[in-house]
Order: structure tokens, then C-alpha cells, then sequence
């Protein structure tokens, strides 16, 4: 992605990510826009969202997976 440098911050994964580390990095960069990479592709292309477009994917991916941890009992509803 255009402008969103190698140097931006410290790249974070998800704990979850565990020893394989297929994972995606996210970082906060200078700019305020979040920068997404594959871990196992450091050097490859980034992509860059607004903080609200950052927001929307979040609340698209975890909302789903919420609905079906409370059905099964591990969220009070």
C-alpha cells in the first residue's frame, strides 16, 4: 500500500496466534491509519485502513463468532 512504510511502529499479533504464527500483524501507524500484514510475508504488501474502516472489519469478524459462543454458553447472553 502506498505510504504505509516498513517503520511505522511495533507490528502486533494476536495471542491466539500461537506457535505456527499464521496470523495477520496489525500496527497504529503515524498517521493514525491501521496498517494489516501477513506474518509470514513481513515484506510483502500492507494494507491500510481509517480507524473506522479498522472498526467495521473488527466488529464484522468478532460479532459472528460472539452470537455462537453465547449459544453455546461460553458468553452470558
Amino acid at each position: 500500500m502506498n505510504g504505509l512504510g516498513r517503520d511505522q511502529g511495533r507490528w502486533r499479533r494476536s495471542s491466539y496466534s500461537g506457535i505456527n504464527n499464521h496470523c495477520v500483524e496489525a500496527v497504529l501507524t503515524v498517521e493514525g491509519r491501521v496498517g494489516l500484514r501477513d506474518s509470514e510475508n513481513v515484506s510483502g504488501p500492507c494494507l491500510g485502513l481509517t480507524p473506522s474502516a479498522w472498526a467495521e472489519l473488527l466488529h464484522g469478524v468478532l460479532k459472528p463468532r460472539s452470537r455462537e459462543a453465547s449459544r453455546d454458553g461460553e458468553f452470558p447472553a
